[in-house]
């Protein structure tokens, strides 16, 4: 295979076509007509279709044809064919007439563009090499080409449909989280605890990821992704019966986060271990391409109908035990991990403010004592070692006092503490 090529045309070479005509005035003179003649002239061309085939590991029906070893496929293999009549052997070039016409070319386009198809098979690979593999070497060979502008390589095939296949299960998967998004939205009226239960799915995709490393198995875009998308809607189930019995306990009748998250966890954690581990148990025996006929009682290892399913029951099975497992510890874990924080984030911050206080108490002058109500005197600073402010209160007035009893003013002398 050449590293490198130069479009020299942008029409296909010209050519010559051979067209085969049939003398029916001929043939039918020897009784025979276009029904017997064609077969032997598919022996040189496209070759007779005996019937049918339909292959047990794609599914799909291929035609069986005969015809001639290719460097016999030649005209005067034609002509020293016979064909059996009434009369006896006659010569098949006795009834057809070949003539040389202009090859009519063939321009395809696809998308209002045209293309010009390079096809090839990929048949008896080593063990452990894949078409993906030959299909990422070409990718790199073709980055490092400079082709003229406008010119684009496009993969089909297999690779094509396995493109389409991821696409539509992404938007899949999208459709089915968006939609599940707004319903607990409206449920829990809480955008993290949402985060929350969706975090499950990403549970359950890293365990269908290591159920396939464990095993060996490859990624079927299409069984491996409908698993991922049916797990979406199983795992997000356990995330909802502990969030909801959690919102019941702390929000309705206010018990403490962390006591509800273990009331709830109590409660709760043997209903999602059954539900969760029953449904991969019942998924195992197709994941193991066992299958149970009971009109014929018997049962059948390795069926070509249990193997369309052994992707999408794997990816089930791994991802179900491993994300219940992740969302029994994670998901308690989250839901508390705000009230718990928040507690320690107080804690330590009313611990700094008795620390600064402590600190600073040195240097903070002390605030005056306020005059009590109708003294109009002065007021005098008192030692804190002192036995009582009675002789340092002071006021101008302390001397005489005025008072009336009986008609007759008194005048004598007020004790500072009155």
């Amino acid at each position: 295979m050449a590293r490198s090529c130069r479009r020299r045309r942008r029409t296909p070479l010209p050519g010559i076509d051979w067209q085969i005509t049939v003398d029916r005035a001929e043939a039918g003179k020897y009784g025979i007509g276009v029904r017997e003649l064609a077969p032997y002239v598919q022996l040189i061309t496209s070759g007779v279709k005996l019937g049918t085939y339909r292959d047990s590991e794609t599914g799909d029906e291929l035609d069986i044809r005969v015809r001639l070893p290719e460097e016999e496929r030649t005209f005067a293999a034609l002509d020293s064919m016979r064909i059996a009549t009434p009369q006896g052997l006659v010569p098949v070039s006795n009834f057809i007439d070949r003539t040389p016409v202009p090859k009519v070319a063939n321009i395809q386009r696809r998308n209002q563009a045209y293309v010009m198809n390079v096809a090839a098979g990929l048949t008896n690979l080593p063990e452990g090499v894949y078409a993906t593999d030959k299909v990422a070497e070409l990718q790199t060979w073709i980055a490092e080409q400079n082709f003229p502008e406008g010119v684009n390589v496009v993969f089909g095939g297999a690779e094509e449909q396995a493109g389409d296949a991821n696409a539509f299960i992404v938007q899949a998967l999208g459709m089915a989280m968006a939609i599940i998004f707004f319903v607990l939205l409206l449920e829990y009226n809480s955008f993290y605890q949402v985060m929350v239960t969706l975090s499950t799915v990403v549970m359950s995709v890293a365990g269908v990821l290591l159920g396939m490393l464990a095993t060996g198995m490859t990624f079927s875009a299409i069984m491996t992704g409908l698993g991922i998308v049916a797990l979406a809607g199983i795992v997000v189930k356990n995330g909802i019966v502990l969030i909801d019995t959690y919102n019941d306990y702390h929000r309705h009748e206010g018990v403490e986060a962390v006591k509800a998250m273990l009331l709830t966890v109590s409660q709760r954690v043997r209903p999602v271990l059954l539900t969760a581990f029953l449904t991969a148990l019942g998924v195992i025996p197709m994941w193991a391409n066992v299958e149970f006929d009971f009109i014929r009682r018997e049962i059948v290892i390795g069926g070509l109908a249990g193997s369309w399913f052994i992707h999408l029951s794997a990816a089930l099975v791994s991802g179900l035990f491993f994300s219940t497992l992740l969302t029994l510890i994670m998901v308690p874990v989250m839901i508390t991990a705000p009230t718990v924080m928040w507690a320690q984030m107080r804690w330590f911050g009313s611990l700094f403010a008795r620390l600064g206080n402590w600190i600073a108490s040195p240097f903070r002058r002390k605030p005056a004592m306020a005059a009590p109500a109708g003294f109009d005197g002065m007021a005098v600073e008192v030692p804190e070692n002192a036995d009582g402010a009675r002789r340092y209160i002071v006021s101008k007035d302390v001397g005489l006092v005025e008072k009336e009893a009986n008609g007759v003013t008194v005048v004598s002398r007020r004790d500072a503490a009155e």
